[in-house]
C-alpha cells in the first residue's frame, strides 16, 4: 500500500509540475502576486512578528514569495528561512533543517539543490515563530491536512 502512495505521489508530482513549466513568464508573475496577496491579508500573518518561509527556485517555477518577504521585513518582521544540516539518506528521509534569520539577499548562497539559503544570521528558535508559509506541489481541502504537515515540519 505505501508503495501505491509514492507512486501516486511521483505521478502528483509530475503532473504539478508539467503543469507550472507549462506557464508563461507573465501567467506565473501573475499567479505569485495574487498568492503574495492572500498571504499578506491573512491574520495569522499580520499578526505574526517572525515568520518562517522558503526561498523560491524560480527556475521550477515555484511561487514567487520574494515581494512577501521584502513586505514583511518592510513591517518589522523577522523571516526565518531553512538551512538543511543533513540531505536525506536511508533511514532519515527528511534530513534536518536549521531555522535561520534572513538578512537580506546578498547573504544566500545555493546549497547542493540549487536552494539558496542564509549563510549568516542567527538561528531562530522554533518557539519564537509564530507563522509558517511553505511550497506545496498541492494541497488538499480536508480540514487540518496543512496543519498537521507544518506540525510534523516544526515539531521540536
Amino acid at each position: 500500500m505505501e508503495h501505491d502512495a509514492a507512486g501516486q505521489k511521483d505521478a502528483l508530482r509530475r503532473r504539478f509540475a508539467a503543469y507550472r513549466s507549462a506557464l508563461s513568464p507573465a501567467e506565473h508573475a501573475a499567479r505569485s502576486a495574487a498568492i503574495v496577496e492572500r498571504l499578506l491579508a491573512l491574520p495569522e500573518i499580520q499578526r505574526a512578528g517572525t515568520v518562517h518561509c522558503f526561498w523560491p527556485v524560480l527556475a521550477r517555477r515555484e511561487v514567487d514569495v520574494r515581494p512577501l518577504i521584502e513586505e514583511l521585513r518592510r513591517q518589522g518582521k523577522q523571516i526565518v528561512l531553512p538551512v538543511v544540516v543533513t540531505f536525506s539518506r536511508k533511514g532519515d528521509p527528511a534530513g534536518r533543517l536549521r531555522h535561520v534569520r534572513y538578512e537580506g539577499a546578498g547573504t544566500l548562497a545555493p546549497n547542493r539543490w540549487g536552494i539558496e539559503e542564509p549563510t549568516g544570521g542567527a538561528e531562530v528558535p522554533l518557539a519564537s515563530i509564530e507563522a509558517v508559509v511553505v511550497p506545496a506541489f498541492g494541497a488538499g481541502t480536508a480540514s487540518g491536512t496543512a496543519s498537521a504537515t507544518t506540525t510534523r515540519c516544526c515539531a521540536a
